[in-house]
């Protein structure tokens, strides 16, 4: 983890110093932290619960998970955009889902999932018995949640909802295979 954030100081100091004055951009590969984690994944239903009878929905979370940031202090945070993807695999009925990603300043479910997500994909429809790729993009995400990217840390929270809207039960497990971060900082960085 260590190596990843020295790799990260000294991209980013190569990149500030071609960005004009008074701005830094820093890329955080969000996923990393997640990746191999189990939280990059969400099995609906989850595990034990039988396949999800048609016309029904059920929606589940992971425990939020602690991203380091590089620290921005008294900086301006001028854009976040997320982009990354999610697999949706499931080898019994068709569906939709809606998946969102949440951040909050504190670890506690109840922070980060208290309130808006940052980012909602969907709600969008999956054919049976196929692995979709579903991407997710967001090109500056609201103000109050870009702030959260200039402190040293912060926690992410992943919930996901399917609705089996084929003639079978459904089990579906929605699979985060990349997520990058892209923040743009204005002065006072250092």
């Amino acid at each position: 983890m260590k190596a990843k954030w020295l790799g990260l100081a000294l991209a980013s100091a190569a990149v500030a110093a071609g960005c004009g004055e008074g701005r830094a951009i820093f890329n955080v590969d969000v996923y990393s932290f997640l990746q191999g984690t189990g939280r990059d994944t969400l099995r609906l239903p989850p595990d034990p619960l039988p396949p999800l009878l048609p016309a029904t929905t059920v929606t589940d979370s992971v425990t939020p998970i602690a991203v380091n940031l590089p620290g921005a202090g008294s900086s301006i945070v001028d854009t976040v955009s997320l982009s990354g993807s999610l697999d949706v695999t499931n080898p019994t009925s068709s569906g939709s889902l809606s998946y969102q990603i949440f951040f909050a300043s504190n670890p506690s479910p109840a922070a980060v999932y208290g309130g808006a997500p940052a980012l909602t994909v969907g709600p969008a429809s999956f054919p049976a018995a196929t692995t979709t790729s579903v991407p997710i993009s967001a090109p500056n995400l609201a103000a109050p949640v870009r702030d959260l990217f200039k402190g040293s840390a912060l926690y992410i929270g992943i919930r996901g909802t399917i609705s089996n809207t084929g003639a079978t039960g459904l089990k579906t497990t929605l699979k985060l295979t990349r997520l990058q971060a892209r923040i743009v900082l204005q002065d006072k960085f250092f």
